[in-house]
């Protein structure tokens, strides 16, 4: 058979960033909005341009408000409730003590919420 062509010398082209083998996903569990808690299915309902650009939204339900290329491996920067509990919380609260992250990422919707802390993405 016929040698195949040399290589290339250089890079054909730009890299593209490595696909996860994950899907986006929306935080399962109700972040609070002026007070009162609500889920992504409430933000992607009506008005959801607007309701995703308040502060800490997009993070929390990224697939709905269409910025997974930032936010799919990434914390919610909002607080939220618990499913359990009902207990307000934030990602920060879930990676403070290193010996009860693996725990309290087992609660239902805590990992689709707190991605990176998580490891929604490396898992």
């Amino acid at each position: 058979s016929a040698p195949t062509k040399a290589p290339t010398k250089a890079a054909t082209s730009t890299p593209t960033r490595s696909p996860t083998s994950v899907p986006c996903t929306d935080s399962g569990l109700k972040l609070l909005i002026n007070g009162k808690a609500r889920g992504c299915a409430w933000v992607g309902r009506k008005n959801t341009v607007n309701r995703c650009a308040k502060r800490g939204v997009a993070s929390h339900c990224p697939k709905t408000c269409d910025v997974c290329d930032i936010y799919e491996c990434s914390d919610s920067t909002k607080n939220f409730k618990m499913k359990v509990t009902g207990t307000k919380r934030d990602c920060g609260f879930i990676g403070s003590n290193i010996m009860k992250v693996e725990k309290r990422c087992f609660f239902a919707g805590v990992t689709s919420t707190c991605r990176e802390t998580c490891g929604y993405c490396t898992a």
